[in-house]
């Protein structure tokens, strides 16, 4: 609960799981909205199954306007996963500082967790259009089996290309896979 020091104290974060049922199961953050479709991974539903297999709770953070998405996410991923969409702002921020790590699509919430303390990944990049690019690189880096797009790094809320590849190229297992070698790096320190 690296996150629980800047937002809270360990007792405040304990409190509000208590309060809202969340358990002491370690978490994961999931944050599915985004400002364009481009920028929209759809494999959040078997991200979520595939933590939950492992263990962790999942909760889907995130405005009203993601409460569709947060639907699907809890249908594909069982009891381990809880919608935590359009709660107010300090929920959503207590539940950043609770959880293992935070995946998101968007900066918004990745921004959220980095002044918190809570070891983020952003499935897509930064707010600023002229950063944009897909975990893509990051996963060729890791696994040397993908090759980076000519469309990268992308500008545009809408795939000019019209094949999403550099959002649907990303499998949830790969995701899943970092996130656990993030888990396990800072379990090390």
């Amino acid at each position: 609960m690296a996150g629980a020091a800047a937002s809270g104290s360990r007792d405040e974060i304990g409190q509000w799981r208590q309060a809202n049922g969340l358990g002491s199961n370690p978490a994961i953050v999931l944050g599915p909205g985004s400002v364009g479709a481009s920028k929209r991974w759809t494999y959040y539903p078997e991200a979520a199954r595939l933590f939950a297999e492992r263990g962790f709770d999942v909760w889907v953070v995130g405005g009203p306007g993601e409460k569709a998405l947060a639907q699907e996410i809890v249908a594909a991923g069982g009891a381990r996963v809880r919608d935590l969409t359009g709660t107010d702002l300090r929920n959503g921020v207590l539940a950043i500082a609770a959880a293992s790590v935070a995946i998101a699509n968007d900066s918004g919430l990745m921004h959220i967790a980095a002044a918190i303390g809570t070891p983020t990944m952003g499935i897509f990049g930064p707010t600023d259009p002229y950063l944009w690019a897909p975990l893509n690189p990051l996963a060729a880096t890791v696994r040397q089996t993908k090759s980076k797009l000519p469309c990268q790094p992308c500008q545009r809320t809408v795939c000019t290309m019209n094949d999403h590849r550099c959002m649907r190229d990303i499998a949830a297992e790969e995701v899943v896979e970092i996130a656990q070698r993030v888990l396990a790096q800072i379990s090390v320190r």
